[in-house]
């Protein structure tokens, strides 16, 4: 399970890697990690810009110009920036930008990628 220095330093990669970024598209292959059905979480977020992403306990918030998404990473996982020929194996998300780049994201054991609309954040459980 990562500890919370862990999540804190990918956060922070993250927000130096993915800010200004936009998404142009979204791959679930594990909808179960999900808070609402896939074709939602995919039509609620695709075309947004990433804003911002910071850490909030052990949970990344990753704001875009759509809505939040928000990532626990449960027991452990893979976060990687990649491009669709150095895409890994085994991925449960994939989120495709507009400069070719992708992020990978692959949940060990159980993780959730959630999302919440801008103006929903503070009535979100984090569960």
């Amino acid at each position: 399970m990562p500890e919370l220095p862990e999540i804190i330093c990918r956060a922070r990669e993250m927000r130096e890697a993915l800010v200004g970024k936009t998404i142009r598209g979204i791959e679930v292959l594990q909808p179960k990690c999900l808070n609402v059905p896939p074709e939602r979480f995919v039509e609620s977020l695709t075309g947004g810009v990433i804003e911002d992403i910071i850490n909030h306990g052990k949970w990344v918030f990753v704001e875009t110009t759509r809505g939040y998404l928000l990532l626990n990473m449960g027991m452990g996982g893979e976060i990687l920036l990649v491009t669709r020929d150095t895409l890994p194996e085994k991925h449960r998300l994939i989120f495709d930008f507009d400069d070719e780049t992708c992020l990978s994201i692959n949940f060990w054991w159980f993780g959730y990628a959630h999302y919440t609309p801008l103006d929903a954040l503070d009535t979100h459980a984090m569960t």
